[in-house]
């Protein structure tokens, strides 16, 4: 092969590779940007109905009874919340039923049911909507009879 041949075949070669890495750049760019979900900068409080439960006693005229407010700032979310409402209302109901009075009268429980919750509600819609947009769960009612 003569020298200008392999000279011009280089030159071939390396323009390919600025032309992939640059089209890479520019697909992953534009990937990244779709699959971004739109943010508003305030939250979104989505107050769920009061849960009341009994809790698991041997007297069972104990119950718990909480409103929770679930935290999220993806605008098109609150659908999607809206629509999986019976199951986030079931999972906190068979949540906090296996709760007892002694282990709600520890200093902080009121914080370790809530981080378990919250774990839990992230969990169950970002399996059922491949979206992670749960930012916070609390509570505005936390009341133990």
């Amino acid at each position: 092969m003569s020298e200008k041949a392999q000279k011009s075949s280089g030159g071939f070669v390396k323009s390919l590779i600025v032309v992939l890495a640059i089209a890479s750049a520019v697909g992953a760019w534009y990937w990244h940007r779709r699959e971004a979900p739109p943010t508003l900068e305030e939250p979104v409080f989505h107050t769920v109905a009061s849960v009341i439960v009994n809790l698991e006693d041997r007297n069972p005229r104990h119950y718990l009874k909480v409103t929770p407010v679930i935290v999220y700032r993806d605008e098109s979310f609150e659908k999607k919340v809206d629509l999986y409402l019976p199951e986030i209302r079931n999972y906190l109901i068979n949540k906090l039923r296996e709760e007892t009075v002694v282990s709600l009268s520890d200093a902080d429980s009121y914080e370790r049911v809530r981080k378990d919750l919250l774990a839990g509600v992230k969990a169950l819609m970002l399996a059922n909507t491949e979206v992670d947009s749960v930012e916070n769960l609390i509570f505005t009612e936390f009341v133990v009879q």
